[in-house]
């Protein structure tokens, strides 16, 4: 994953990439999402909570690393409550499978916070190396303009001293 963002150099390949983790988050999503249709059959209270534990663990853990792309957080995590909520409501856990939807609108209200606090910080990244940028270009101008007016003065005292040297020489000589 990070040989892709750090290949992706233009904004193309930068969106190429983007839907590509979008597209495997959705297919990884939809691989957990059958866990809860092959492994919970029965209503036996250690399995339901075993698995919605790990479900939700998958869920927490992947917040930090997708929530900078908030659509591929989205694509892991809802495909795996849907199929959890539906299949609790199949085994008639309805409090239950209210339950993963609130926390499924959770986790995704926090990955929303998460992203924003990303992308700010990105942002202001980004802002403050293009000031950097342009107080090094102005340093370098005044610089340069610096270095000009002492030519110019360097310059300038010598052509006005040049004549009174002169003029000092030819009172000498009289």
């Amino acid at each position: 994953l990070d040989r892709w963002w750090q290949a992706a150099q233009t904004t193309e390949q930068y969106r190429r990439v983007r839907r590509q983790l979008i597209a495997s988050m959705v297919v990884a999503g939809c691989c957990w999402g059958v866990v809860p249709l092959l492994f919970m059959h029965n209503v036996s209270g250690e399995m339901v909570i075993f698995i919605s534990l790990v479900l939700a663990g998958m869920i927490c853990a992947t917040l930090p690393a997708l929530a900078a792309c908030l659509p591929a957080y989205i694509a892991f995590a809802t495909p795996i409550f849907l199929a959890l909520i539906f299949h609790y409501y199949s085994l008639g856990l309805s409090a239950t499978a209210f339950l993963s939807f609130a926390f499924l609108g959770a986790m995704l209200a926090i990955s929303t916070t998460v992203h924003r606090i990303i992308t700010g910080y990105i942002s202001l990244d980004l802002e403050n190396q293009t000031l950097l940028q342009e107080v090094t270009r102005a340093r370098d101008d005044a610089e340069r303009a610096n270095q000009s007016k002492s030519d110019f003065l360097a310059a300038a005292s010598h052509d006005l001293r040049q004549p009174l040297q002169a003029l000092g020489f030819f009172l000498e000589c009289i």
